[in-house]
């Protein structure tokens, strides 16, 4: 179950760094902490 849940949350990662939306900037502190 966590593996698929963060398997998940790195892919939605990879699509809001590769297109993200209009007037929203947010991201991780660091690229080592998703949380």
């Amino acid at each position: 179950m966590a593996g698929s849940a963060l398997r998940r949350l790195i892919a939605e990662y990879k699509q809001l760094t590769n297109n993200p939306p209009d007037g929203v900037l947010a991201g991780p502190i660091s690229d080592e902490n998703f949380f």
